[in-house]
């Protein structure tokens, strides 16, 4: 679930590029150092309650046990090969459900869709239309 995280690597639009500088060289400097500037939210990532709800809490106020949860996998990647703008919704967690028993309620759900394949291309990745509109999988509100 993780990518090396370079300049190149795909982000939300919202944010500015990656900024990558070298410091300092071996066979200059005898150490090597890079200094890199970025969103907080930038490639893979966990978002922590208060980036959506002012009142809702940092990753320093959430404990271990709060993050290290059973984890159920909803496998939906055939249906975003048909549909680039699939959205997971609970008709689909409940047919989830139906089949492969009740989700405890201190579990973590996670939307396999596939499209991590096409991380290391951006123009795939963000695949836009011609009106630069993006067609991406994601989850139902």
């Amino acid at each position: 679930m993780t990518h090396l995280v370079h300049p190149e690597i795909p982000y939300f639009p919202a944010f500015k590029p990656i900024e990558e500088q070298t410091l300092f060289t071996v066979a200059a400097d005898r150490f090597y150092a890079k200094e890199y500037t970025l969103a907080s939210q930038y490639g893979t990532h966990i978002d922590a309650p208060v980036y959506f709800w002012e009142e809702g809490r940092s990753f320093d106020e959430l404990s271990l046990k709060e993050l290290v949860l059973p984890l159920y996998v909803i496998h939906k990647e055939e249906q975003v090969k048909q549909n680039h703008d699939y959205r997971l919704s609970v008709e689909d967690i409940l047919a989830f459900e139906q089949k492969h028993g009740k989700i405890s309620p201190d579990s973590f759900v996670a939307f396999a869709s596939g499209w991590s394949a096409r991380f290391g291309e951006p123009a795939d990745f963000y695949n836009q239309d011609e009106d630069g509109n993006s067609h991406t999988p994601g989850w139902s509100l």
